[in-house]
């Protein structure tokens, strides 16, 4: 029986594909995991090909991994409403899902009933979701985290979401509030890079409300971070479950006063830093490593390259 099914360049390239795929419906009901990356640029408008993939969700009742990639489709903000209410509404198995679709028409709207769609996914528990280069404002953080907080269920344990830098910039002082309907959440990656406006004691606000984190990935690379911005982070030493994080640096002017402040971060068992493109120097990243002999820390790694370390 066929449990594995790749449609990558097959949905929406032609009417005959189209055709073929639905005549195959009813010989997919073993289908576990499901990859659909559409055919890039699309060669047939996008409702009919959504009709399409509907269908075949719902003819798929064990489906239990889903990796949907719909590339600078041109989606505006009710396609993504149906788009997402077919996956949460057809899928009750479904514990993961990547969800591509950079390069869009989604406004704020669109993104957030996105996220309550497949929010209703009853057993979701890994949610992946990149909406770069969406024309999104810089309040579509929180509207999305609402959102999703709104409509997912407890089960969600890890998610990692991809957003235009520009929409960032609105988290307020104490956003802990945003994230109150994500307390199941273990593992949590944001791709913040290039938010020159990112505030990071809000985003520090933000992820102490996740108290449950096991595992935390902040991708801050080219946010214009300085050494005295940095400090706004120490804050999450005292997430007492956490045990591996990961800062992505790069790009940003932090000097060997960066130092300092990273090496209070030496409580968690895993520790990954990024630094190409700052200007640390030698002396300062070779006291970093001296953090490996923390009575705590097992496992650090260190990007280098750029810095002319040896």
């Amino acid at each position: 029986r066929l449990t594995t099914l790749a449609l990558d360049g097959v949905l929406g390239a032609s009417p005959e594909l189209d055709r073929a795929v639905e005549e195959a419906l009813p010989h997919l009901p073993a289908v576990s995991f499901l990859r659909v990356h559409a055919c890039f640029p699309p060669t047939m408008p996008a409702t009919p090909t959504l009709t399409l993939l509907a269908r075949l969700l719902r003819a798929l009742p064990r489906l239990r991994l889903l990796s949907l990639s719909l590339l600078w489709w041109g989606l505006q903000d009710a396609q993504a409403r149906t788009l997402g209410f077919s996956i949460g509404g057809a899928c009750a198995r479904l514990t993961r899902l990547e969800l591509n679709l950079r390069g869009n028409g989604l406004t704020d709207q669109g993104a957030a009933d996105l996220m309550v769609g497949v929010g209703q996914a009853p057993r979701l528990a890994e949610l992946l979701v990149g909406l770069q280069d969406n024309p999104l404002s810089s309040a579509a953080a929180p509207t999305l985290l609402r959102g999703l907080a709104g409509g997912v269920n407890g089960a969600l344990q890890e998610l990692r979401l991809g957003l235009p830098p520009q929409c960032w910039s609105a988290l307020q002082e104490s956003p802990s509030g945003l994230v109150r309907g994500l307390v199941g959440v273990q593992s949590l990656s944001l791709d913040l890079s290039h938010c020159c406006g990112l505030q990071l004691p809000s985003l520090a606000g933000m992820v102490h409300g996740l108290t449950g984190l096991h595992k935390l990935h902040l991708g801050l690379s080219h946010c214009g971070i300085s050494d005295t911005d940095l400090a706004a982070l120490l804050p999450l030493r005292s997430l007492k479950a956490l045990r591996e994080l990961g800062l992505d640096l790069r790009g940003n002017p932090l000097t060997d006063a960066a130092a300092t402040v990273l090496s209070r971060m030496d409580q968690f068992p895993v520790l990954s830093l990024g630094l190409r493109g700052t200007k640390l120097t030698n002396a300062a990243v070779r006291g970093l490593a001296h953090l490996r002999w923390s009575s705590v820390l097992r496992v650090l790694h260190v990007d280098l390259r750029g810095l002319g370390v040896r």
